[in-house]
């Protein structure tokens, strides 16, 4: 019920019917060249060539962006016209998942990495001279401080680390009874570190 009544969904399911109605006919995107700049842009510091062969999907956020703003951009004989501002709303979103994408990772397993793990990390190993893992335990309160709530464990611990571990982010170790463990506490070890992280701490 509090679903079905949620102004913003009403909004937004009465845009999508008003756009069902206009029987739009094509998307066009006339200043292509401000899209090529803005993603290379975007992209300038670290170009993998697997990102740079995303365009496409930019292109597609574009004219995702104007059919939204369908009511503001149809011309008579239903074709819409992507604006710039929508060109800038797609580079933007595009932004925040780019970087996730590069390195091979859905952006909810990069953003635990980047926010979560590697902070979490370089906090325990500030000072230390020997670096030392980080237990799950230690993530699930770094998690909680940061984000306020608990992470799902088995997300954690089953989906989100075994993808970063598959992609060389960390390592996942045990420590023996005899090298001061207990020989079955997994520890983790970032190992892809970034300046801007780095440089916070």
């Amino acid at each position: 019920a509090k679903l079905r009544n949620d102004s913003e969904r009403k909004a937004l399911m009465e845009r999508i019917l008003y756009i069902k109605s206009l029987n739009v006919k094509s998307i066009n995107i006339d200043d292509s060249d401000y899209l090529k700049q803005l993603f290379l842009g975007k992209l300038k510091n670290n170009v993998p060539p697997r990102a740079m062969r995303e365009i496409h999907k930019v292109t597609s956020l574009a004219k995702a962006m104007a059919l939204i703003n369908a009511p503001f951009r149809t011309s008579v004989d239903g074709t819409i016209t992507v604006a710039k501002k929508d060109i800038d709303a797609a580079i933007e979103l595009w932004g925040t998942i780019c970087e996730s994408l590069a390195n091979g990772l859905p952006p909810q397993v990069f953003d635990f990495y980047k926010k979560i793990i590697l902070p979490t990390w370089l906090k325990k190993n500030t000072n230390t001279i020997e670096p030392k893992g980080i237990t799950y335990q230690e993530i699930r309160l770094a998690y909680y401080d940061i984000m306020g709530s608990w992470p799902s464990e088995d997300s954690m611990r089953r989906r989100w680390t075994p993808m970063l571990r598959d992609v060389s982010f960390i390592s996942i170790y045990k420590i023996n009874k005899d090298e001061g463990g207990d020989g079955r506490s997994d520890y983790i070890t970032p190992l892809v570190f970034f300046d801007d992280l780095e440089n916070n701490q």
